[in-house]
């Protein structure tokens, strides 16, 4: 089964649930009962069930499936999990200090998840964009590779040309550049102007340069790029890992505040579902 096939599916299954569930709560209010107490259960299972997915992830020689499925399952059980959540709520704003916790954290569960989930839609292709796609763990090797590259001509050009024209400007704009990832939110919007407008200053500086330094420059320029795809690497990459940072906590967070919930409404309310 192809991937449109199975995306499919899930999207006509998940449907089909929230057309019945929702036909199902309100004949369950038409009957006079109170109707959160089944949306509040089913969110409780949908929950346990996204929670699943990343238990899933942490155990993978277990065979529970393949991951794309699970995957599938985690992203429509999330939009199933925002519609019981509404009408488990209802359009009124919580009252008291827990509830109103609660309330926010759920909420910031579900919209990080449709976040994340946008995201990785948009990452692999970002990715692609600029520069090949590397190992987020390998870049900081890669960075401290071509800095060192860089800072070694910085070096030779002075050796060979007895000028500073290009070791001054590395002092003023190149050694911060390769020390450290930059442009974090140029790379997000799509935006190359800070590493073009170093390479147009490294091109105005060649007319000082007799031809040895031209040839350093001219590597020297490609580290400027070399960096610059890096650091778009670095920017698309870290902005899933800290997706995930504030997600997966938020879910363990809202799965204790639902459980503090279940115990506190069944013992004011001393009854079951």
């Amino acid at each position: 089964m192809n991937l449109r096939t199975r995306r499919w599916r899930f999207s006509l299954l998940t449907t089909i649930l929230l057309v019945l569930v929702t036909l199902a709560i309100l004949l369950y209010a038409a009957m006079l009962r109170d109707a959160s107490f089944p949306t509040g259960w089913l969110l409780v299972a949908i929950t346990l069930l996204l929670m699943a997915y990343n238990l899933r992830k942490k155990i993978p020689v277990l065979p529970l499936g393949r991951a794309s499925s699970w995957f599938q399952l985690h992203v429509y059980g999330g939009f199933l999990a925002v519609w019981l959540f509404a009408l488990h709520v209802g359009l009124d704003w919580p009252s008291g200090v827990f509830e109103t916790l609660l309330w926010c954290v759920y909420v910031g569960v579900l919209v990080s998840g449709l976040f994340g989930l946008a995201i990785t839609r948009l990452v692999p292709s970002r990715l692609g964009e600029q520069g090949a796609p590397v190992i987020h763990e390998t870049i900081p090797i890669r960075r401290a590779r071509i800095a060192g590259e860089a800072e070694l001509l910085v070096t030779r050009s002075v050796d060979e040309t007895a000028l500073g024209t290009i070791a001054d400007y590395y002092g003023q704009r190149l050694r911060a550049f390769f020390l450290g990832p930059r442009h974090f939110w140029s790379h997000l919007f799509g935006s190359r102007r800070a590493s073009v407008q170093m390479l147009d200053e490294l091109r105005d500086l060649e007319r000082y340069l007799p031809p040895s330094g031209r040839d350093i420059m001219a590597r020297l320029q490609s580290l400027v790029v070399a960096k610059d795809d890096l650091d778009h690497q670095h920017a698309w990459q870290r902005l899933l890992k800290i997706w995930l940072f504030a997600h997966i906590p938020l879910t363990y967070s809202a799965v204790l505040l639902i459980a503090v919930h279940v115990v506190l409404v069944h013992a004011f309310a001393g009854t079951s579902p």
